[in-house]
């Protein structure tokens, strides 16, 4: 069944494009050849260049998700029936997290990227969003008494406790 809605959805694409998959076929070797002469010898002469911007994408990446937890926490504080007194701002906090974890990633940057363009901040602010999104909410055993027996009880396979689940 899967196969058959794949196979109707590539064959509609196609003639919506208006692809020659005959054509694409024939000449599959002379597309072969020019692609491996212009990718194969691989060129390392800008590799430095190339580290230094995966150096930058990895410290976004990981200052992004840290700034993303830190207010996850904090939020997490607001939402916690024993550490919250204030009912209004719990329910903000709840709506504001569940927004944030249910728009994808690619729906946030192209929401953000007529105010911030592209540009590094941009993909900060969007995995800030995103780790806040699905950090925040901690699930309880109250909400889940099929496993609430298993969250009190250590996890031998993984050798943790059960205060670190």
């Amino acid at each position: 069944m899967y196969a058959a809605v794949t196979i109707a959805l590539l064959a509609l694409c196609t003639w919506r494009l208006e692809i020659d998959w005959g054509l694409i076929l024939a000449n599959f070797q002379v597309s072969v050849v020019r692609f491996t002469k212009t990718y194969l010898p691989m060129d390392f002469s800008q590799l430095r260049e190339q580290l230094y911007q995966l150096w930058i994408t990895v410290v976004i990446s990981i200052a992004g998700a840290f700034v993303g937890m830190l207010l996850a926490f904090f939020s997490s504080l607001a939402i916690s029936s024993k550490t919250s007194r204030y009912r209004v701002l719990k329910y903000l906090v709840r709506a504001l997290a569940s927004l944030t974890r249910n728009i994808p990633e690619a729906v946030w940057a192209v929401l953000l990227l007529p105010l911030l363009w592209y540009g590094d901040f941009l993909g900060f602010l969007v995995l800030c969003i995103i780790s806040y999104g699905f950090l925040t909410r901690i699930p309880s055993t109250k909400q889940m008494p099929a496993v609430s027996r298993l969250w009190r009880q250590p996890v031998p396979i993984t050798g943790r406790l059960s205060f670190m689940l």
